[in-house]
């Protein structure tokens, strides 16, 4: 049901596709026992799982950025990364007396919308957007000065995950 949902009437082209590729004879990796496991259903035998590398001690070396927040996300402003989703908790938050900062890094078709629900919410000054930073670097500063990354996305599976600044 992933494709219908995703794509519509189109999405019947996204399960064929997928279905041919999962049959390919090369050898199959995945980035997760999530995706090794769908492939593995599609009829692919013998994938192997390689999660995708941090470098660490690079993080680590990284100074925080001055801007700091509660929570941040990073990623495109697409419908499916579910922005929206975040900023009405953080209006929730503030409706319940608790104020919060969020940091939304990332540009897309969504940003427009996304800066229009903020000030109608009124939320222009704890939720701020970014789509100035161009650097992985830049973004691992702001990540690096947030307590919480935020990840509401529909696609990708991920609720919220907490991250200690001191951990990186």
């Amino acid at each position: 049901d992933y494709w219908s949902d995703y794509l519509g009437k189109k999405g019947s082209l996204g399960k064929v596709g997928e279905r041919l590729t999962a049959s390919l004879p090369q050898r199959a990796v995945a980035v997760s026992t999530r995706t090794k496991e769908a492939l593995e259903r599609l009829g692919r035998r013998h994938a192997e799982v390689i999660p995708s590398g941090v470098d660490m001690e690079a993080i680590q070396g990284l100074p925080a950025s001055p801007a700091k927040a509660d929570i941040i996300f990073v990623g495109r402003m697409t419908k499916e990364k579910n922005v929206t989703l975040l900023i009405d908790a953080v209006r929730l938050a503030r409706d319940h007396g608790r104020s919060l900062s969020c940091l939304l890094v990332g540009d897309g078709p969504e940003k427009a919308r996304l800066q229009t629900m903020v000030a109608d919410m009124g939320l222009q000054s704890q939720v701020t957007l970014r789509d100035d930073v161009e650097s992985d670097t830049g973004v691992l500063s702001f990540m690096k000065a947030s307590r919480v990354l935020a990840l509401p996305s529909v696609r990708e599976g991920l609720g919220l995950v907490v991250v200690e600044a001191n951990a990186c």
